[in-house]
């Protein structure tokens, strides 16, 4: 079930209020999905839209890192889930293909507590180290080391009715029920409904989610709700496909939206008035202002904050927002094989392995999931070594590339003792530390206890002139689903200004 506008309803209804309001001049900030989405949809619209990048690339936070053998891994974002009809919508639009990304596989391995052994064999060989109540031992023992949790999430959200569910995408204010859970941790909620630390301590381990502990509990129920693990699929030949085919449609005055983008535009300041938003920013090294009519700011509030922002006297939640909406880190470190020998020799076609060490979680590539060719496992691939969050996501990205390597390799061959034959001796490795990025200075939005009742709605409504829109600003945070939902959220506060 859609607990939003489907995006089509939401194109037919920004087509029909846009009739005798074209011709806007807009800036939109930001050449990531939400930018280019947005960018595409006014230009269709008959509006004059000009992007601006910071950076030479296009794309934000899909970025697929391509190494000189032709092997690919993912820096940023790199599944879709079934329920997520927007992505899906610019995919098939775009003539996309996808696969099935394999979340997880029998075969992969647990290493956790110092043992390592298969992900089949985990909840008897690895669930008896912990003290656990009767009932968190039968769940396990049905679904899994991460049983518990799913426990738990079935048991919140049957405290939830539709309304309640409505209004966490979108619909506030919110009830008592989702306030109470917004204002609790999910670490606070866990201990609620386990019998034992021990259980939380396998809960985190597990599901990787202790980076979590702080954040709001509102937020995975969310994400619950939305099946955001279900049904998921990955774009053949790497997830950057997805914005380059939008920057390289045609609009309706036959040229492409890759020609409206300026590359190497780095903003400053951003300054609101009555009349239009003047922009400073530095180009080959000067330092310019223009103003337009018109601006979307999709830059991600964590560089928003190291800008000077003026805006109208009544924008103070906006604000508020920009200095205070929770960011996640995460580092993800790809590991380049010259042979597929977790297929050849651990019949791992797909999913992931978990540690408790600093690497946490180690993805199998899933092109070959479902052929499962032989000829295709004694080619190249990509292992994506390490995916982490949080404190640990920083500690992995203070070091160099090749430290940060090296110790996702180390910690890879705990169960993968032969890596070592196939690591590529040209380019072993290849990283993203987030928080280090200049132009994102975090992964993605994950709401603290409280954000959504102190910065949304409101955050949404219609400015004058300057408009927001990202993943940051929307129910599906961390997804691309979030930055097209907001974008058409954007696209129509302008139409109707």
């Amino acid at each position: 079930m859609n607990y939003h506008t489907t995006i089509q309803q939401q194109l037919d209804k920004i087509k029909q209020e846009n009739q005798g309001r074209s011709n806007k001049q807009i800036l939109i900030l930001g050449a990531g999905m939400a930018g280019l989405a947005a960018g595409y949809e006014l230009a269709q619209l008959g509006h004059r839209v000009e992007i601006w990048e910071g950076s030479p690339r296009l794309g934000g936070r899909v970025w697929t890192h391509r190494f000189k053998n032709g092997q690919y891994g993912e820096f940023g974002a790199m599944r879709i889930p079934a329920s997520h009809d927007y992505t899906r919508h610019y995919l098939n639009e775009l003539g996309l293909t996808l696969r099935p990304f394999i979340n997880s596989h029998r075969e992969t391995y647990r290493d956790f507590e110092g043992i390592v052994c298969k992900a089949k064999d985990a909840a008897q060989k690895i669930g008896r180290l912990f003290n656990l109540s009767r009932r968190d031992r039968e769940a396990i023992a049905n679904d899994g080391l991460d049983g518990i949790f799913l426990r738990i999430m079935s048991h919140l959200l049957s405290y939830l009715d539709k309304g309640d569910k409505l209004q966490l995408f979108g619909n506030c204010p919110l009830s008592d029920k989702l306030n109470y859970f917004d204002s609790q941790s999910l670490l606070q909620t866990l201990h609620n409904y386990t019998d034992t630390h021990d259980a939380v301590r396998l809960m985190g381990k597990a599901t990787i989610l202790e980076e979590y502990w702080h954040y709001s509990t509102a937020m995975f129920i969310r994400e619950e709700i939305d099946e955001a693990f279900s049904g998921l699929e990955e774009i053949c030949g790497g997830m950057d496909k997805l914005p380059n085919a939008l920057a390289d449609a045609v609009l309706p005055d036959g040229t492409k939206l890759r020609d409206r983008i300026v590359f190497n535009r780095e903003v400053c300041s951003i300054n609101q008035d009555n009349e239009g938003v003047t922009i400073k920013f530095k180009q080959n090294g000067n330092l310019e202002q223009k103003t337009y009519p018109y601006v979307l700011c999709t830059i991600p509030f964590s560089v928003l904050r190291r800008m000077d922002l003026q805006m109208s006297s009544g924008s103070k939640k906006v604000q508020d927002a920009i200095q205070g909406l929770g960011y996640q880190s995460s580092t993800k470190v790809l590991v380049n094989c010259t042979k597929r020998f977790w297929e050849l020799e651990d019949n791992i076609f797909g999913g992931a392995s978990l540690t408790d060490s600093i690497a946490r979680m180690t993805f199998y590539p899933s092109d070959n999931a479902e052929l499962k060719d032989r000829e295709i496992s004694q080619e190249a691939g990509v292992l994506l070594g390490s995916y982490t969050w949080g404190a640990t996501a920083r500690r992995l990205g203070t070091l160099n590339l090749q430290k940060r390597g090296k110790v996702v390799f180390d910690k890879i061959e705990r169960f993968h003792p032969q890596i070592g034959n196939y690591l590529d001796p040209e380019e072993p490795y290849a990283s993203m530390a987030w928080d280090r990025n200049k132009w994102s200075a975090g992964a993605f939005a994950s709401s603290q206890p409280l954000d959504l009742q102190r910065f949304f709605p409101e955050v949404n409504q219609a400015a004058a002139r300057l408009f927001f829109a990202g993943e940051h600003l929307s129910p599906y945070p961390s997804w691309i689903q979030g930055a097209l939902w907001s974008a058409l959220q954007g696209v129509r506060q302008i139409v109707l200004a």
